[in-house]
């Protein structure tokens, strides 16, 4: 499960946009918006790029993407 809040802070703070971005990666703004929030999965390499042009560590790739839903 994606933390959408700590991905998309990573974003403003590299002066990035959501639209900028998701060129990046190849997707339309509609794709990666349903990314984000978690209507689709991220694939290991749309991780390994926003990895490096957030330039994120592996702890922040395990807290922004592999975030652990809690059940009661």
């Amino acid at each position: 499960m994606t933390d959408t809040y700590e991905l998309e802070k990573r974003i403003r703070m590299r002066g990035l946009t959501k639209s900028k971005v998701a060129k990046i990666l190849g997707l339309t703004l509609y794709g990666f918006d349903l990314k984000c929030k978690n209507h689709n999965e991220f694939k290991a390499s749309e991780i390994s790029c926003l990895s490096d042009l957030l330039e994120l560590s592996q702890e922040d790739i395990q807290k922004i993407f592999f975030l652990k839903q809690i059940v009661n």
